[in-house]
């Protein structure tokens, strides 16, 4: 579980969310009351809305929650009272699900991301960043043994990292560190060693090169719109390019791949007529 964050003293955060009821922070709710009483009985508050449209904000929490995260953790990360969020999200007992909210209040849960680093370690996110990477490095040489000895986990589990659809937000961060490590070394040729990148040959996995940082990290749905909107801003030459350099040389990363079946689906005079 993600430890709670506790907001210092004189806070109405502190006083909503965490129980504290000294002099300082029962200042701060009332003050925060009455600043929301002004708010609402004004249009427009600091020249901005007093009052936006809710539903964005719910979506917004609803894809969060579906990435790994709980209200806590959005209240958490947000500052916004916990109550607020759940007024979002469900109404209260006795009122449908909110269709304003205070526009500071809809700003801060908007900036909510759910990222690796930003994520609770025990979040699940997409395990394609952690797949990628330790195939990788395994067409490198380097042995599941290695990479859980850098990263503290046992051998059966890296390994197990390496086909999981989803892996914790810790896994994720670990394996990325021991990329970082790695994937510029060649480990020494042992048999060990060997066995490995034979093991990543036999499954097609893909080297280090193959990958670009903006894309190794994608879903593999997200990462076919990706290669698809990049190979639609490449010319010509760019293509024919991508195209020799997987028929000459074997380039096999997913950028090439899908600018070379482009380049065969689109023959140059109809390439030069759309463009």
């Amino acid at each position: 579980m993600m430890a709670r964050r506790i907001p210092p003293h004189g806070t109405e955060n502190r006083y909503t969310n965490h129980g504290c009821r000294c002099p300082e922070c029962k200042s701060a709710s009332a003050e925060g009351r009455a600043e929301r009483k002004r708010r609402a009985a004004y249009a427009e508050w600091n020249g901005r809305p007093a009052l936006v449209d809710a539903e964005p904000v719910r979506q917004h929490i609803i894809s969060l929650q579906q990435s790994g995260l709980s209200v806590a953790h959005i209240v958490n990360m947000s500052g916004v009272g916990y109550s607020v969020v759940r007024n979002i999200l469900y109404g209260t007992h006795d009122q449908p699900p909110a269709r304003r909210v205070f526009w500071d209040n809809a700003q801060a849960v908007l900036k909510v991301r759910a990222d690796v680093d930003s994520m609770p370690g025990s979040a699940r996110v997409d395990g394609a960043g952690t797949r990628r990477r330790i195939q990788a490095l395994m067409t490198l040489g380097w042995t599941s043994q290695n990479i859980a000895d850098l990263v503290g986990y046992t051998r059966v589990y890296v390994t197990a990292l390496a086909s999981r659809d989803r892996v914790t937000a810790s896994a994720a961060k670990r394996i990325r560190e021991a990329y970082g490590q790695l994937s510029m070394n060649v480990p020494a040729d042992t048999p060990r060693a060997r066995k490995a990148k034979a093991f990543a040959a036999g499954r097609g996995w893909l080297p280090p090169a193959a990958w670009d940082d903006d894309l190794i990290d994608l879903p593999d749905d997200e990462l076919k719109v990706e290669l698809r909107r990049q190979v639609a801003l490449m010319d010509w030459s760019e293509l024919q390019a991508c195209h020799n350099s997987r028929a000459r040389y074997g380039d096999r990363s997913p950028l090439t791949l899908e600018a070379s079946r482009e380049y065969k689906r689109r023959p140059r005079q109809k390439f030069e007529e759309a463009s």
